[in-house]
Formats: C-alpha cells, sequence, structure tokens
C-alpha cells in the first residue's frame, strides 16, 4: 500500500516536468548516396501551451547543417507531425538532431557515400590488331540506386584511346578497335563512372582497373644485310619476322633464298630462325652485272632485297712445269676483264733483264707464259693491280717449243694427217670417180637398146648431216644459225602458236625465258623467214600489251663442241640488254636490208662484242 502511494504521488510531482515530446518517426537508410534525398518525419507533443522553431540539424564528422526550421504553436496535449526531405550534399557519418522548447533529439547513424560500384563485362581478354574491343556493363551507387551520369574508358599505352559514354538506368556501352601497329603485350584498362551536380561538380564516382592483352601478330618480313659487297668476302644477312609494331618474331623458322641473277641459279636455300645470321662466300669470281637476290617467306609474308657485287679486279700468278719447261700462268681471278701490263725481273750474280708481259684477260681466262731463260734466277714481278711476287732461286732450262718432245709430237701428228690425206682421196676415187664409170656404162647399155638421146648430168654433191664417234651431229662447214631469245615475265599463250604457225619450234628455259633455234645459209631466204615470225611475235606482244625483251641473234657455224652452247648463252645474255623491246643482231638486218633502224650499238657480251639494232 505504501509502495503504491509513493509511485503515485512522484508522478504527480513529475509529469509536469515533461513539458514535451520529440520523435524521429520513421527509420532511416543505413546507407546515402551524396545528392540523395533523405526522408525525415519528427513528432512534437507539447504537455502545455508553448510556440517557438522547431530546429533539425544534420550533424556529418562533427559539422552541423540546419536542414530545417520551422515555427510551431502547440496548445496543451497537442501533438503535430513534421515531415519533409532534403539531399545530402557531403560524405561521411551522419545522425540527424531535432530542438524544441529546449527538448532535443538524436536519430540512428547512418552513411553518406561518394562512391559508385562499376560491373562491366569485356568480349574477349586476348586481341590481335584490328580486332574489336566491346564493354558493357551496371553502374550502382552505394545506396543501391542507379547511376545516371556518364563513364570513360582509357587503355594505358594507346594513343588516343579515351572513350565516353551516356550512363542511364545504370546501364552503358563502349566499343573500341586495337591500332593495326600497337605492339603486343599487356594494356592497362581503366573504367572511371561519375555523377556531377547542377554546377558540373563530381559528386558520385567509381574507377575500375583491368587488362587486355594484345598478341603478336606476323605482318611482314626485313631482310638485313649489306648492299653490296667485295669479292672475296662472306656476305652476312638475317631474315627476320617482324610483328605489327616492327618487332622481331623469334622463335619461328622461315625460307630464305640467295639467288644468282645473271646465271639465273639458286646458290643458297634454307630453312632459317628469324633474326638469325646466316653466311654465304663469294668467291674472288662472283658475277657482278645483274645483281644477287635475297628472297625469304613465311606463309604468306614476302621479304626482298638486292645484294650488288662490287668490281673485283684481281689476278693470280703461279709457276707451273710442263714437259718442255716452266711456265708462268697468269689466272684472272676477279669478276671483271683485266687489262694490264706485268713486269718481270730475272736476276742473279752475273745477269739481269726485265721483261714486259701485255696481258688482256677475260673473266675466268688464263694466260700461259713461257720462261725461255736457263739458269737459277731470283724472279719478281710487278704488274698493274698486283702486290709484288718474288720467286727466290727459281732454275730454268729454257722452254722448247719446236725442239724434243715437241718435234716427236710434231712428226706424229704431220704422219698422221698424212695417212689421213690418203684415205680421203680412195674415198672420193671410189665414191665420186666409180659411180661415174657405171653412170657411163649404163647410159651405154641404154642407148644401145633405144635411139632416144639422154644427156648425162654430173650428179650434185650434197654435205649432210653426219654422225661422230659419239653419235652427236656434226654440222657442215658455211652454215649459219640463228636464234630468238624471248623473255617474258609476263605469260604469253600465242608463243607456241605463232611458232607452229611459221614452222618453227619453241623451247622453254624456265617459267619466263624461251628460245627458237634454226640454222641455214646466209642467204636471204632463212633469215628472212625466221624473222617473219619473230616479228609477228613481236607485233603481237605490243598489241597484247605483254612485257617482255626479244633478241634475235646470228652467228656463222664453227666446228667446235663448245659452238652452240656458246652461242646460245651469248643470246641469252644477250636479252637482259634489250629492256622490254627488241633487238636483232647487224647481219641479219644487213642480209635482209632492213631501212630505217639507226646505228647500231654494241655490247660486250659473253666475251663477244655483239652489233645490235633496235626495232620499234
Amino acid at each position: 500500500m505504501r509502495n503504491c502511494i509513493f509511485v503515485t504521488l512522484c508522478l504527480f510531482f513529475i509529469l509536469p516536468v515533461i513539458s514535451s515530446t520529440l520523435i524521429f518517426e520513421n527509420t532511416l537508410n543505413d546507407v546515402y548516396n551524396v545528392l540523395d534525398n533523405v526522408n525525415v518525419t519528427v513528432i512534437v507533443e507539447k504537455n502545455s501551451d508553448f510556440s517557438g522553431y522547431l530546429e533539425i540539424y544534420l550533424d556529418c564528422d562533427d559539422d552541423g547543417f540546419l536542414v530545417k526550421k520551422e515555427y510551431l504553436s502547440l496548445q496543451r496535449g497537442e501533438k503535430k507531425v513534421v515531415s519533409f526531405y532534403f539531399p545530402v550534399k557531403y560524405p561521411g557519418k551522419c545522425n540527424l538532431f531535432a530542438l524544441f522548447d529546449a527538448e532535443d533529439v538524436n536519430s540512428a547513424y547512418f552513411d553518406v557515400s561518394d562512391e559508385v560500384d562499376i560491373r562491366y563485362n569485356v568480349n574477349n581478354k586476348f586481341f590481335s590488331p584490328g580486332d574489336m574491343v566491346i564493354i558493357n556493363g551496371t553502374i550502382i551507387k552505394e545506396s543501391g540506386d542507379l547511376l545516371e551520369g556518364v563513364i570513360s574508358v582509357s587503355v594505358a599505352g594507346l594513343d588516343n584511346k579515351f572513350f565516353r559514354s551516356v550512363v542511364k538506368g545504370g546501364k552503358f556501352f563502349v566499343n573500341f578497335s586495337i591500332d593495326d601497329n600497337i605492339g603486343p603485350g599487356d594494356y592497362g584498362l581503366v573504367l572511371e563512372a561519375i555523377e556531377t551536380n547542377d554546377f558540373g561538380e563530381t559528386v558520385n564516382s567509381g574507377i575500375r582497373e583491368s587488362t587486355i592483352k594484345v598478341i603478336s601478330h606476323p605482318t611482314s618480313i626485313e631482310i638485313g644485310s649489306f648492299d653490296s659487297i667485295k669479292p672475296p668476302g662472306k656476305l652476312v644477312f638475317a631474315a627476320r619476322i617482324l610483328d605489327q609494331a616492327g618487332n622481331l618474331i623469334e622463335n619461328e623458322s622461315l625460307i630464305i633464298k640467295l639467288i644468282n641473277l645473271e646465271e639465273d641459279r639458286i646458290v643458297f636455300e634454307r630453312v632459317v630462325q628469324s633474326g638469325g645470321d646466316n653466311f654465304y662466300f663469294f668467291e674472288s669470281n662472283a658475277t657482278k652485272d645483274f645483281g644477287w637476290d635475297l628472297h625469304a617467306y613465311f606463309g604468306q609474308l614476302y621479304g626482298f632485297k638486292r645484294v650488288w657485287v662490287e668490281e673485283n679486279k684481281q689476278v693470280g700468278i703461279e709457276m707451273v712445269e710442263d714437259a718442255e719447261g716452266k711456265i708462268l700462268r697468269i689466272k684472272n681471278l676477279g669478276n671483271v676483264r683485266y687489262d694490264g701490263v706485268f713486269s718481270l725481273t730475272f736476276k742473279n750474280e752475273s745477269f739481269e733483264d726485265n721483261v714486259l708481259i701485255n696481258v688482256n684477260l677475260s673473266r675466268g681466262v688464263n694466260l700461259d707464259h713461257p720462261l725461255e731463260f736457263v739458269g737459277n734466277y731470283n724472279l719478281s714481278i710487278e704488274g698493274t693491280d698486283l702486290k709484288p711476287i718474288s720467286f727466290d732461286n727459281v732454275q730454268l732450262t729454257g722452254y722448247a717449243i719446236l725442239s724434243g718432245n715437241s718435234l716427236n709430237k710434231m712428226s706424229s701428228y704431220i704422219f698422221l694427217f698424212l695417212v689421213f690425206i690418203v684415205i680421203l682421196c680412195l674415198l672420193i676415187y671410189f665414191f665420186v670417180w666409180k659411180k661415174k664409170e657405171k653412170i657411163k656404162s649404163w647410159f651405154a647399155n641404154n642407148s644401145l637398146k633405144s635411139k632416144k638421146k639422154f644427156k648425162v648430168r654430173q650428179p650434185k654433191l650434197k654435205i649432210k648431216h653426219t654422225l661422230n664417234s659419239k653419235g652427236s651431229k656434226v654440222l657442215s662447214a658455211g652454215k649459219r644459225f640463228y636464234m630468238a631469245v624471248f623473255h617474258f615475265p609476263d605469260k604469253f599463250k600465242d608463243l607456241e602458236k605463232l611458232a607452229k604457225k611459221h614452222g618453227f619450234v619453241i623451247n622453254r628455259l624456265n617459267d619466263n625465258l624461251y628460245y627458237s633455234l634454226t640454222s641455214g645459209d646466209s642467204k636471204k631466204r632463212t633469215p628472212n623467214k625466221f624473222f617473219k615470225f619473230v616479228h609477228t611475235v613481236h607485233e603481237k606482244k605490243k598489241a597484247s600489251n605483254v612485257k617482255g625483251s626479244i633478241i634475235l641473234n646470228s652467228k656463222a657455224f664453227k666446228n667446235s663442241a663448245r659452238f652452240l652452247k656458246e652461242f646460245a648463252l651469248t643470246s641469252r645474255q644477250a636479252v637482259r640488254h634489250a629492256s622490254g623491246g627488241f633487238l636483232i643482231e647487224k647481219s641479219i638486218v644487213d642480209v635482209l636490208g632492213l631501212k630505217n633502224l639507226g646505228a647500231s650499238t654494241d655490247f660486250f657480251v659473253n666475251n663477244e662484242n655483239l652489233s645490235l639494232h633496235k626495232i620499234n
């Protein structure tokens, strides 16, 4: 009973003291983003009449901001509800504080963030030059709302690779292509999303970083070497497979060839490593006129470089001995014609003499000079483009040109020649005289049987092709050979057809080189027929806009095993001087009486002087 009386008395005295009540009615979110709206509801109740201001503050990290101030008039026991919202402008740890008639109340704490979360997808992780990079995704604020703003994408190390895209409803899409010349490697991908206020100031943002990988892609072949080489010497060359940025791709194999253009011959062909050094030794007489081509192949890629061989004027000297004595052998070891003078000094204790030798040697040709002195000599040699050479204590016995063994050999040759003449006379008697006697006998017998008179004609002796001991044809003297060489880089389908039509045959040397060969006398009929065929090819070539060169050459037959080979080689090399035109040898022009061709031009080809006219 006493306790109840005590509580009643306490409430009677305390209740008048609690003059008002402040309550934050609604529940606040745990997290807001900057510029998000915070909805607030405050209930104010007074147990006595009172008029005054209700003030509500936002407290963030001990910084307070007034967000609401409203004048209220309340009677005793009256309750009022105040609702409003406001945007939070600063990030931090925040709560609300309400004050009315000296009464105050605090809300629960909440976070205000300025960060956003970027969630994205990239269409691939590995890219080649020219590939398209596609990025899409969603951007969500920390508060859970979708971002309305922009996103920028940049790729570190790529020039001008910066892109911006609008973010609407949190969604975005960005695409760009990889440059063709970008180097292989890892590239940083940076995505930055932002939201701005009315003044263009960033209020919420987020960054995500990743990498994309650009792979190496072979794009070209580079051949590295000196542009020229002085023979004799070793050429160092390398074929390099390059990627899209011009960087070397290692650990790949490719094919490389070295071609001697003058001889149309592959001298080096090998599978090599990309970037590895390779070697080819050029001999002292390596050809120089048409260059040497390096070709490299890797799949569909192709590389090319032309190397020029420099002029090398070089001779070598050695002393050799045959049955007649010692010989000084001078060799043209260079790749050009050698013209010079040698001075030979023979010297011993009692004698000294000087001999001059005029040396004119084509490429690859030797000169043997007999040493006709007798005795023991020191021989010193000086000459044009020649380092001095000495031979000490040379024992010379003279060079017996027409004595000793030479005379014995010469006698043998004379004897064999006389035997040959005797046999030849017997054969002529047998085949010619006997045959003549038979004809007379036949005529006499037939004249007895018939009274008709017949005129006896001496049969003509025709010289035909005969066979030598090896079974090959030997042509009679007086013949002249005619050869046409056609160099067509483009395909010319009518060539064989035209040859067949004119009664000639086309032979193929390689994909671009063809020839036709015939022989006859030096009169007008054979060269005229052959010229008409070749000239028809020339006219057809021009009408068809086909690129190509033609040469028509001729030469009188010489009874030599190497004649045809040398003639064909000269004609083949001479076609290079045609330069897309038609050249004809001067003797053919003279026989055919061709006019208005202008003066002929002399060319030195295969150690021969050729006089050639150009036909338009």
